[in-house]
């Protein structure tokens, strides 16, 4: 085994990358739907839209992640897949804010947010899944070879 090069075609990197991303974000919205009270009241207590635009906000991110997950775990329009999660990745940092991490006063030490960190990989994922393709057994992966 050489240990600087893949174990095995990159194509199935890719298949493993969009399922875990699109199940995690079908299951993400799935929960969100079951009581979007609890999601407007937080969009709305973030006071960065009025409230009329934190409620359709918050009724339609749901949709919009079950959506791009649906078509990731598919395969099916990957690249529409990626930009709706890249979309909602994006709006959910920047309503909840960056959060990059906080220095924790006693000490000075720089201590990430393990929330940001995981929006920070998903959005990461997300576009290098736009970038990338869908991978190995995909609907577009076999449209693109008939």
């Amino acid at each position: 085994m050489n240990l600087d090069k893949p174990i095995g075609n990159p194509s199935y990197g890719l298949m493993f990358l969009r399922l875990a991303l699109g199940a995690f974000f079908l299951f993400s919205g799935l929960a969100k739907i079951d009581d979007p009270g609890i999601l407007i009241r937080q969009v709305k207590n973030t006071g960065m839209l009025p409230d009329q635009w934190a409620t359709v906000y918050a009724i339609l991110l749901p949709y919009l992640e079950i959506l791009g997950g649906v078509l990731l775990v598919s395969g099916f329009w990957t690249t529409l897949g990626s930009v709706l999660i890249t979309i909602c990745v994006g709006s959910v940092m920047h309503i909840f804010g960056p959060g990059l991490g906080q220095v924790v006063s006693a000490t000075g030490v720089f201590k990430p947010s393990g929330v940001v960190t995981k929006d920070l990989i998903l959005l990461a994922a997300s576009i290098a899944m736009m970038f990338t393709g869908p991978g190995a057994f995909s609907i577009d992966g076999f449209r693109k070879t008939n």
